[in-house]
């Protein structure tokens, strides 16, 4: 017994020298991640199906509300014709390239202009709530008319409003959200035929009227959604989500029913809103009133 215990402190005392010194550990240090000027930092990916074709970077833009040459400069590898892309692979739908000057990160939850305008952006939490004005990522947080900043339909980039008030006499501020998406001409935001019937809706998701001709001939003006008629936006044309153009092609409901200025179908404010093409789906931009007899020229 004297011998093995001689044995043992014997080897207690060797492995005691051999961590001494700088091998010693040491207590764990977090050090920021280094990025060079002009890397992209990406906020949030998404990745590809199993098929993948020409037209993936368009329904991955839309999909996302940014442009086709925001999804490029997010992701230099795609080419212009979308020949590129790959099935299987992810590809970053939300991001920015990194700059000298970073902004103030909110790494302690707290957020917005009662917290020095930190950023949830970059963080665990990206939605900056405007009532808490704490980072969450629930779909409260995120929702427009809630959400101040960050990784969603914000106040300060998109222009929502977080008081319900609307339209020019605010800022030209849109509806959405717990606050309806209709703006009717007093400047408030709601839901229903008082916000969003033609003559009480000044913006937002605005119910339009057709004009509709009669098995008699006789012309009038009517809900889209009276006579139990099938619309063009229902059964639209389309073939891949394009519209206009050569083909003449109408949005559907597959694809989004609404014809954006860029000739792509959709159903958020970038398809249905400002440049919106009434001639090839439905429009909700407080301007544009849709003929049926657009359509059936084509």
């Amino acid at each position: 017994m004297r011998a093995s215990w001689g044995s043992y402190l014997a080897t207690l005392l060797l492995l005691s020298t051999k961590v001494s010194g700088d091998d010693e550990c040491q207590p764990y240090q977090w050090r920021l991640k280094h990025h060079e000027v002009g890397e992209i930092i990406c906020r949030y990916d998404t990745t590809t199906g199993p098929d993948v074709n020409y037209y993936t970077c368009t329904q991955i833009a839309d999909k996302y509300g940014i442009s086709f040459e925001k999804l490029r400069d997010l992701n230099p590898v795609l080419d212009k014709d979308c020949k590129a892309i790959k099935p299987n692979t992810t590809y970053c739908v939300a991001g920015s390239a990194y700059e000298v000057h970073e902004p103030l990160r909110a790494w302690d939850g707290l957020c917005g202009p009662q917290h020095d305008n930190a950023t949830c952006i970059g963080t665990t939490k990206q939605c900056c709530n405007a009532e808490t004005w704490q980072c969450g990522d629930t779909q409260e947080d995120c929702e427009a008319g809630t959400c101040y900043e960050g990784a969603c339909a914000s106040a300060t980039e998109y222009n929502y409003t977080l008081d319900g008030n609307c339209g020019p006499k605010y800022g030209d501020q849109k509806c959405g959200g717990k606050w309806g998406d209709c703006c009717n001409f007093g400047g408030v935001c709601g839901t229903g035929p008082d916000f969003c019937h033609d003559g009480k809706c000044e913006s937002g998701n605005c119910t339009q009227l057709l004009n509709i001709q009669d098995d008699a001939g006789i012309e009038g003006s009517q809900s889209g959604e009276s006579k139990g008629k099938s619309l063009p936006w229902q059964t639209g044309t389309t073939k891949d989500g394009t519209c206009g153009g050569d083909n003449h092609y109408t949005c559907d409901v597959l694809f989004g029913t609404c014809c954006s200025s860029r000739g792509v179908c959709g159903s958020d404010m970038e398809h249905c809103g400002n440049g919106c093409q009434s001639k090839y789906g439905k429009c909700s931009n407080g301007t544009n009133i849709i003929f049926l007899e657009d359509y059936e020229q084509f």
